[in-house]
Formats: C-alpha cells, structure tokens, sequence
C-alpha cells in the first residue's frame, strides 16, 4: 500500500502592521461585496476578514489604552494649593 504524500508545516504567516491589515481588510470586504468569489473562497476570505478586524481591533485597543492616562493628564484642570 502506497504511503500518502506528507503534508508540509505551513508556517504561520507573519501578522501584518495595522495599516497593512486595514488595506487587507478592505480588499476582502470588496471581494466579498462583489459576490462573485466561490463559496468556499468566500468563506476563507470572510475567516480571513475576521481575523484581520479582530487585529485591527486589539491594535486600537492597545494604542486607546497608551493614550488616555496622556489625556488624562494633560486635560486635569490644573487646580493650585490656593484655588483650595
């Protein structure tokens, strides 16, 4: 009985930068809008979409989270022992 051929790793493919994702993204939801994608095309490309939206997600997220202690501190009413 003859073996089946091995399958190779696939290794995982490299997370792209927030506005790489968003250009991504876009071409996605537009091949998908199209409707002329095959189903099971259409399928990974909607898996795809997610995981990208989910990125750019986390990544604004993340930079939500650097930003508003700064905003918080520069916008604190700057109130002087004597205002007290």
């Amino acid at each position: 009985r003859p073996l089946a051929p091995r399958r190779r790793a696939v290794a995982p493919a490299q997370t792209p930068g927030f506005e790489q994702a968003m250009t991504e993204l876009e071409q996605v939801v537009s091949q998908l809008e199209n409707g002329q994608l095959p189903l099971d095309a259409a399928l990974d490309a909607y898996q795809r979409g997610v995981t990208l939206l989910r990125q750019c997600r986390a990544t604004l997220d993340a930079a939500d989270r650097r930003i508003l202690p700064l905003e918080s501190e520069a916008l604190a009413p700057l109130v002087s022992d004597d205002d007290l």
